[in-house]
């Protein structure tokens, strides 16, 4: 754990909360190192590009930390609630007011804006309990400079943690038409300014949260790519913070051959979700910046079912946005794109407005906020409780015991020799010399070189949450990699995270694989196999079909079942989709649909 410092701002930073998240962090073992970074005065901008480029990030550190690594069985209780208390801020929006003026201005604006947000926060540091703040983008007007340091000086006075998420302001109004210095004065350059102040904070959450994890990648100081998405755990509840809006995409470049992509979230959310529901957090609170304008107009069909199933499925308690400047709260009952899961807006920090949410044993009290004479007052009957949805059990898995109306799974990844087919309609597949080199090569039926079982790297772990070695049948060699992405077989080593692999379902059998010392995940390129970052399930490279090595059919479909009786457990399922006496035949595996139970 790192040592714990002291802040170069008053003693009043110890206070009742944070003295109880410092204990909270020395008992669980998590880093408790104080935010002094947000306490400074503001970062100037060309610092911060360079603390970017001179940080050494391994390779683990830099992909999608801390992903996949239920720390303990998928069914097992969830985790203690312990109540707490937090802030949802939206909109600072330097230098932006509503009596007008020039919101690009610091010289009209600035000193106006400062007072207000600097009110803001005094009264937050007044409130009583609150332990740390989530700020749901619109940090900035524009994504410039001043505006970025403004927002860290004013908001660094807060007495607790507060964490960022980026708006339309910040990095979608600005693409191709705002210079920045420090990015070659090329048009895209504000909205890579607010990429790196993002970037940069990611790196110091990764040391600071709980189960932090990311869907960014660094390949080089030069080339990122990646949503910016990520989440963390705190006292038995999972937050997910998704940028602008969960499908936003964008391709930055500028003449000093800097180049970031910005890509849609869901492939990663739908993991980051299931993972913390395997891992036993009891509630999930979503945020991001845009609800109801560019997400919902720009998604396709299939965006929207996919986002909507990941809500209905994982029940998140709620979710936050800003964007629109005022409070409100959109109540849903089987939405086209929320589902079940109800909206809170909030009101624009440029007009002294806030949330203050509570949560205790699965339920959140959220009071709309504003500054008014030095405290924050709640507005006249605007104070709501979430309980949610019921949560949907784990799956459970054939001959695991469970009783009438339990609901099953059936086996994805079963004993047998499976070839691995590239995808991307090369039908490459993965393939290896008895002196370990790794390739890819076109399909000859019964080649033992080209078929692989997936063998439990801990046995009695439900197949959906287990790291699996993936053994060559002609040598007996695994398939291993390293930090550089170079992919080979080696004889089994016991315990190697470069030897285990967490697959990702998914449909019709297909798979992708991440390696669980690297964070990175199987990828090729004509007859080079290697590893990547990053989670895309539509990416058809990453992406890899098993199917029986002689007669190249795939697995079956995965199947749901209620179990009618409650010795049920001890009879096979019926096959196909039928149902008999001991089993209630539900559906197939599908990422577009809600799921009955949690699995893959």
């Amino acid at each position: 754990m790192q040592p714990f410092t002291t802040p170069k701002k008053s003693l009043s930073w110890y206070r009742p909360a944070t003295i109880t998240l410092v204990l909270f962090c020395l008992v669980s073992g998590t880093s408790c190192a104080a935010d002094t970074d947000k306490a400074n005065p503001a970062i100037d901008a060309i610092k911060v590009i360079d603390a970017i480029n001179a940080r050494s990030v391994t390779p683990q550190q830099d992909g999608n930390s801390n992903m996949g690594e239920p720390p303990r069985p998928a069914n097992a209780l969830p985790l203690a609630d312990i109540p707490f208390t937090f802030a949802v801020i939206a909109d600072p929006q330097a230098f932006r007011l509503s009596s007008g003026g020039n919101p690009n201005s610091e010289s009209i604006n600035g000193t106006e804006w400062r007072k207000i947000n600097s009110n803001l926060v005094a009264a937050l540091n007044k409130y009583s309990g609150v332990e740390f703040a989530i700020m749901n983008g619109d940090v900035t007007e524009f994504g410039r400079s001043d505006s970025w340091n403004n927002v860290i000086s004013v908001y660094g006075n807060l007495r607790f943690p507060y964490y960022f998420g980026l708006g339309n302001h910040d990095y979608q109004n600005n693409v191709g038409d705002c210079t920045h210095p420090d990015f070659g004065f090329d048009s895209n350059g504000c909205a890579m300014n607010s990429v790196a102040r993002m970037d940069y904070e990611l790196g110091l959450y990764a040391n600071r949260l709980s189960n932090f994890s990311k869907d960014w990648v660094r390949t080089s100081s030069a080339h990122w790519s990646g949503s910016m998405s990520y989440s963390w755990d705190y006292n038995g509840v999972h937050f997910v913070q998704l940028q602008n809006y969960p499908t936003y995409r964008v391709e930055l470049t500028s003449w000093t051959a800097r180049y970031i992509w910005i890509d849609r979230s869901l492939s990663w959310l739908h993991e980051d979700m299931r993972l913390a529901r395997l891992r036993g957090m009891s509630a999930i609170i979503v945020n991001f910046h845009q609800d109801n304008d560019f997400f919902s107009r720009t998604a396709t069909v299939a965006e929207r079912l996919q986002f909507r199933a990941i809500m209905n499925t994982y029940t998140p308690l709620a979710i936050f946005v800003g964007h629109q400047h005022q409070f409100a709260r959109e109540e849903h009952h089987d939405d086209p794109l929320f589902g079940n899961v109800n909206v809170y807006r909030t009101g624009a920090a440029f007009e002294a407005k806030a949330h203050i949410v509570t949560y205790d044993n699965k339920k959140l009290t959220i009071s709309e906020m504003e500054e008014k004479g030095g405290v924050l007052e709640q507005l006249p009957d605007k104070r709501y409780e979430e309980y949610g949805q019921p949560q949907k059990p784990m799956c459970l898995t054939p001959g695991q015991a469970g009783g009438k109306d339990s609901i099953y799974i059936t086996t994805f990844l079963t004993d047998s020799h499976w070839n691995l087919r590239q995808v991307s309609g090369t039908d490459n597949n993965v393939d290896a010399d008895p002196q370990g080199n790794a390739y890819m090569r076109p399909w000859t039926i019964g080649n033992p070189y080209q078929l692989w079982t997936f063998v439990k790297a801990y046995p009695g772990w439900p197949e959906f949450s287990s790291w699996y070695v993936i053994k060559q049948t002609a040598t007996g060699r695994v398939l291993d990699s390293d930090a550089d992405g170079h992919v080979y077989t080696r004889d089994p080593t016991p315990g190697s995270g470069y030897q285990q692999w967490w697959p990702i379902k998914l449909e019709n059998g297909m798979v992708q694989l991440r390696n669980r010392a690297t964070n990175r995940f199987l990828d090729g390129d004509g007859s080079r196999l290697y590893t990547s970052f990053g989670y895309d399930m539509d990416n058809h490279h990453r992406s890899w079909q098993l199917s029986h090595g002689w007669y190249r059919y795939p697995p079956e479909n995965s199947r749901y079942f209620k179990a009618k009786t409650d010795n049920a457990y001890a009879y096979p399922f019926p096959e196909g989709k039928n149902s008999n006496d001991n089993w209630q035949y539900l559906r197939e595996h599908n990422f577009l649909d809600t799921l009955p139970c949690i699995a893959w």
